[in-house]
């Protein structure tokens, strides 16, 4: 199978996806993220792949999703979006999860899985986390927790909280969501308050309208964020100028 975007090579039993876009820091566009999912259908149907593993070509592994690919979508861009979450979603998570995602869940909204993958989980996966087999950290953070909502300058931000103390801020990237933390969440359990906001206009944050190329810009995303934080995360100290710790993960 040739692929534009990534090279899949298989070599005891181990399939290596390698992303191919080194020149603008394999940034997944519409174009690879069809590519990676249909890869892991072959794997996937392939007796011969027993393990994944995804790397990339160059220097960067990937910047995350390629907002210069939409920038002449138009008023088509809810549909090119739309199409390349319904890709990202059934590839990775039907790979590695024992059980039906979150993100797989968003993804059925969209669309069923592909055949081969909606076979493979009713043959051998329950619909729901098996909450009795996680320690109690982990069942804090099973795909069951429910979201917490904010209003920040009118708009509605979804994020995802436990713990105490010492803030542990989780930044994800575009275009997924604070659900892209959750297994890295469930081991720092009990180490200070854990916090991943979904960004404005992703995951279950409200969406910004009118949609369109210069929607959701970096400044948009700083000027939300620093709202979140001012409310999330209060002020400490005398006269408030003192903010706790952070801990920032990935950029935005």
């Amino acid at each position: 199978m040739n692929f534009q975007t990534i090279e899949l090579t298989v070599a005891y039993h181990l399939a290596r996806f390698a992303l191919q876009r080194p020149q603008l820091a394999n940034a997944i566009n519409p174009v690879m993220a069809e590519e990676l999912w249909l890869a892991t259908i072959a794997c996937e149907e392939s007796p011969e792949v027993r393990a994944m593993l995804i790397t990339g070509e160059g220097r960067f592994f990937s910047a995350g999703g390629d907002l210069g690919s939409f920038a002449g979508a138009g008023p088509a861009i809810g549909e090119q979006l739309a199409k390349m979450t319904y890709f990202i979603h059934w590839a990775f998570p039907s790979a590695g999860d024992e059980y039906e995602t979150q993100m797989e869940r968003e993804a059925r909204a969209i669309s069923p899985p592909p055949k081969v993958l909606r076979a493979r989980r009713h043959r051998r996966f329950p619909r729901e986390a098996p909450t009795e087999l996680l320690e109690p950290g982990e069942r804090q953070m099973a795909v069951t927790t429910p979201k917490k909502q904010i209003l920040v300058d009118g708009r509605r931000m979804a994020y995802v909280e436990s713990g105490q103390g010492v803030p542990l801020l989780f930044l994800h990237g575009n275009p997924t969501s604070s659900y892209l933390w959750r297994n890295v969440m469930r081991p720092l359990d009990g180490i200070g308050r854990l916090v991943a906001p979904d960004l404005i206009g992703m995951g279950d944050s409200e969406k910004l309208s009118p949609a369109g190329p210069d929607t959701y810009r970096f400044a948009t995303h700083s000027h939300y964020l620093a709202g979140f934080i001012e409310q999330i995360i209060p002020r400490t100290g005398e006269g408030g100028g003192d903010r706790p710790r952070l801990g920032l993960g990935a950029r935005v």
